[in-house]
């Protein structure tokens, strides 16, 4: 996986002139909206179709082949990188047109690091008002945090919640 849409694309720019047509891009590096809007018109640009697949996991899910994949892109496409995800995730979650697979990985990501400082921020409150202990603590971190993971890995508590609050739709 590339840092990048711009090293992403000077590595695959100067082969899709060798690739046939139908040829399947399957793109699994983490980038913005915009760039993965980019590298779809550049693989309809040349007649070829772009999976955008991003992870989600770190070192210790992708060396046991347990990670998530966030793939979008056209459903025949879905068969030619079906053995690349089997051999790579545990989970395959297809959640649109091409693209969307990083949208959602920046929705997760943005998710992660706000429930971090909201975290943060409520172990701030607990220091400021003196009841900080290891209980308290624990309680926080651990007890909660566990929670926090385990609604992130289904996704269900995010949905449950928005509808909770917005039982019209969003704003």
């Amino acid at each position: 996986m590339l840092p990048t849409a711009a090293v992403i694309l000077d590595v695959v720019e100067p082969l899709l002139e060798d690739w046939p047509e139908g040829t399947v891009w399957l793109q699994m590096s983490s980038v913005g909206a915009a760039e993965a809007d980019q590298l779809t018109q550049v693989a309809e640009a040349h007649a070829i179709s772009l999976v955008d697949a991003p992870v989600s996991g770190s070192t210790h899910p992708a060396e046991e082949g347990e990670l998530t994949i966030l793939a979008s892109g056209p459903d025949s496409a879905r068969t030619a990188v079906q053995p690349v995800f089997d051999a790579l995730a545990s989970r395959v979650l297809w959640v649109g047109e091409a693209g969307m697979g990083s949208r959602l990985k920046l929705a997760t990501n943005h998710w992660m690091i706000t429930s971090v400082a909201a975290l943060a921020e409520s172990m701030h409150l607990c220091q400021a008002m003196g009841s900080i202990s290891s209980s308290s603590s624990r309680y926080l971190t651990a007890d909660r945090w566990a929670r926090l993971m385990q609604c992130r890995s289904s996704m269900r508590c995010a949905a449950i919640s928005t509808r909770r609050a917005f039982p019209s739709g969003l704003p």
